[in-house]
């Protein structure tokens, strides 16, 4: 997990922190369905004021069934919702047509 690109940067930051991080959005291939998820990771210290995390608990949350990305519609198209996180992949987004295993080009963002 840690030899892809998109993911090593929040798996580390996620391993050396107390907060909660969201990892790269993966295509979740069922047999006859295909959604997104969003990871969020946790690093677990025992005890509570080691210096280091013992484990890193994972979780999947699905993009298509869950009320917070589920009230979207796509029939709006001036309205357009994006999570990005600070490496500039994206999280979410209702652009059915966006591609997640690639950051945001630097040019899309006014600085």
């Amino acid at each position: 997990m840690l030899e892809l690109e998109q993911i090593l940067e929040s798996f580390t930051e996620t391993r050396e922190s107390r907060k909660i991080y969201t990892g790269s959005t993966y295509l979740i291939n069922g047999l006859e369905t295909q959604t997104y998820a969003m990871p969020i990771r946790w690093a677990i210290y025992i005890p509570h004021d080691a210096t280091k995390a013992i484990a890193i608990m994972t979780a999947g949350i699905k993009q298509d069934n869950t009320p917070i990305f589920g009230g979207h519609s796509t029939e709006i198209e001036y309205h357009q919702v994006e999570i990005i996180r600070s490496d500039r992949y994206p999280v979410f987004s209702t652009d059915n047509n966006i591609k997640y295993a690639k950051p945001i080009p630097k040019h899309y963002y006014a600085m």
